[in-house]
């Protein structure tokens, strides 16, 4: 559903790690009403990067919680849909653009702007990880405690990892990441191995 729910106990609050496509915040909702956190609120909505498949749903949150939204400072015009692809990359341009004309698109204020190493409002312990190739700005972010990583669309970048999915996937294609941390930490992604079900849940 490339979207996670992260439950910050001491703050009896809720915070978004990407918003995921059409359908997500009804699956959202289901999810939380299961799990009896639909009382809590939520505060905050961070972005691993600025595709429409993990922005689509950032508006409408905004306006029902008030949430604050943070963003990588390089997907910028991502976030602002006027991204400029090329070469192979028009294609995922192409899927996008229909994307956004067939289940629409509103624009959505960014509050806090991402860099590499800043850290993230949610709880503590969490600090962004700069892994470009899907976009120039792709984050993951890291708890170096529970050895975590939220990774987005790490395992789409070409050339980061032994197999090579079609540089359509990607907006950076010829970046890819190289991070330390990936032998010690569980890595929650995005796309793989699933996109189908309810977004995962984390107390932290």
């Amino acid at each position: 559903m490339t979207f996670h729910v992260i439950q910050v106990q001491r703050e009896e609050a809720l915070y978004l790690i990407d918003t995921g496509m059409a359908g997500g915040i009804s699956a959202l909702r289901r999810t939380l009403r299961q799990r009896h956190w639909d009382h809590l609120p939520i505060r905050g909505i961070v972005l691993t990067h600025g595709h429409y498949d993990h922005t689509r749903n950032v508006a409408e949150l905004v306006r029902e919680t008030g949430a604050w939204v943070a963003a990588p400072r390089l997907d910028k015009l991502h976030c602002e849909g006027r991204h400029p692809y090329h070469s192979w990359s028009q294609i995922c341009g192409w899927l996008e653009a229909g994307g956004r004309r067939l289940l629409g698109f509103h624009s959505f204020p960014v509050d806090f702007w991402i860099d590499e190493g800043d850290t993230i409002p949610i709880g503590s312990g969490w600090t962004a990880v700069h892994l470009p190739g899907h976009t120039g700005g792709h984050m993951g972010y890291h708890h170096t405690r529970r050895k975590l990583l939220f990774s987005g669309d790490l395992f789409a970048s070409f050339g980061a990892f032994s197999h090579l999915p079609p540089r359509i996937l990607n907006s950076d294609p010829e970046r890819f990441a190289t991070v330390s941390i990936l032998p010690r930490a569980w890595i929650w992604r995005g796309h793989f191995p699933t996109t189908a079900g309810p977004p995962p849940l984390l107390t932290t």
